[in-house]
């Protein structure tokens, strides 16, 4: 039987990300990929392969098929975070899988509303700060410069932001 942790803000049963880690890290090293050409297969930065590798978070749904295809396992292996036959799968198997799959999906959710609440109160400063120098600065060439760094922070917050807009 494979370890699982209960999810303490959700409630669910999800594989330990620490075991998941350790089980991407080792299948990883088995086919000689460093984390950076990891990264690169899935569309993702060797950081995040690291951050998984370290249980510090989980692979996003989307790319759990393309990860286990990479890591030469099956999904069912990755999910389980064990190597061999799986061909007995319990039903508790498969409500812990079915469990972490949907702890993913609203984790996923949660970071995509956390981008959107954060976009908007930029749209907000930028739109406040434009006003208010309109208002209140006489010269054009402060205005200006003021609306232009404005517009630069609005797109460097949302450029630092697009990857949770990945589909």
């Amino acid at each position: 039987m494979w370890e699982v942790s209960v999810n303490k803000l959700y409630g669910r049963k999800i594989v330990d990300a620490v075991i998941l880690g350790s089980f991407i890290s080792q299948c990883r090293k088995e086919k000689n990929l460093t984390q950076d050409e990891l990264g690169k297969i899935l569309s993702v930065t060797g950081k995040a392969v690291s951050r998984w590798e370290r249980g510090v978070g989980y692979p996003d749904i989307s790319t759990l098929e393309p990860l286990s295809k990479a890591l030469g396992v099956s999904l069912m292996e990755l999910m389980k975070a064990n190597k061999g036959n799986n061909t007995d799968t319990s039903a508790s198997d498969v409500d812990i899988l079915n469990e972490t799959i949907e702890y993913l999906k609203i984790q996923r959710k949660h970071s995509r509303l956390k981008c959107m609440v954060a976009l908007l109160f930029s749209f907000i400063t930028m739109i406040m700060g434009i006003i208010i120098s309109c208002s209140y600065v006489d010269n054009l060439v402060l205005r200006a410069i003021f609306v232009i760094v404005l517009i630069y922070t609005a797109v460097s917050s949302t450029y630092n932001l697009r990857g949770l807009f990945k589909v």
